[in-house]
């Protein structure tokens, strides 16, 4: 396990800790299992609610938002070809009406999974080729959104179209449908501006959708990076025990019982 990875999960170890300790402060009955279940489940749908921020959250407050968040989940319905290939995880399901389906590619394997039958960079199975770590690093967090319109012919280029939105930016958008042939990239520096292209003939004399899919304006929100994305394992250096990332960490008041064996740690 690479260093910096380590010292980020010990922290993460003991910040679950007095999590533990917080809650059970609130609820003496509280059992560890039940607070962990709760958490490692609330790690899975923080995206999709109000304060992503755990340590925000009083012990009610966090089993009322996982709680609340799998009864609107257990209300969605399923049937398409497309909601199929997701049907183990539906989180990342976020639009189903009329016909249009939106879903969040919010790891490599979901864009992946997502990709299937068409020829996205960010979907590509192939290693060394797929491109999805290098967009997630555009401008602090550029985050895909696949768009199907199901109204649509499977030829027809624009019944899926992939949205990214960028944390740093948040007004710019880009998109490419279908094809992905980088002869219809678009680039728009609002959210207006995204809309127009829906109803506006293309450079194809085609008209997209015939209509702006404003509902599109809650949903494409841009993650930003998280630590782990942010690392380059380039700036790594582990000689002895010695260690340095772009200068020196420091592993104070990480509560570590012994010094890692930093000569047997993967590259």
């Amino acid at each position: 396990m690479p260093l910096l990875k380590y010292l980020l999960l010990e922290y993460s170890k003991r910040i679950r800790k007095q999590l533990i300790n917080k809650f059970k402060k609130e609820n003496p009955q509280l059992e560890d299992d039940m607070i962990n279940a709760y958490l490692d489940r609330f790690k899975e749908i923080k995206s999709n609610v109000d304060e992503p921020d755990i340590m925000k959250y009083s012990w009610k407050e966090l089993e009322g938002t996982v709680d609340g968040y799998r009864s609107r989940k257990d209300k969605k319905t399923k049937g398409s070809a497309i909601k199929s290939k997701n049907k183990d995880e539906d989180e990342d399901l976020l639009y189903d009406k009329d016909g249009i389906l939106v879903f969040k590619g919010y790891s490599k394997d979901k864009c992946i999974k997502l990709s299937s039958g068409y020829s996205f960079c960010i979907g590509s199975e192939t290693e060394g080729r797929n491109m999805y770590s290098n967009y997630r690093k555009k401008s602090g967090g550029a985050t895909p959104y696949f768009v199907f319109n199901t109204n649509l012919d499977k030829d027809d280029r624009y019944h899926v179209v992939v949205i990214y939105t960028f944390h740093d930016k948040p007004n710019v958008y880009s998109l490419t449908d279908a094809e992905n042939d980088h002869n219809n990239e678009q680039a728009f520096n609002s959210f207006n501006e995204l809309m127009n292209f829906f109803v506006e003939e293309d450079q194809f004399g085609n008209v997209p959708w015939d209509f702006k899919p404003t509902f599109l304006k809650n949903i494409l929100v841009a993650e930003e990076l998280d630590i782990y994305e942010m690392i380059d394992k380039d700036k790594l250096s582990v000689q002895g025990n010695t260690v340095t990332y772009d200068g020196n960490i420091n592993l104070a008041g990480l509560d570590l019982t012994e010094m890692p064996d930093f000569t047997t740690l993967d590259e």
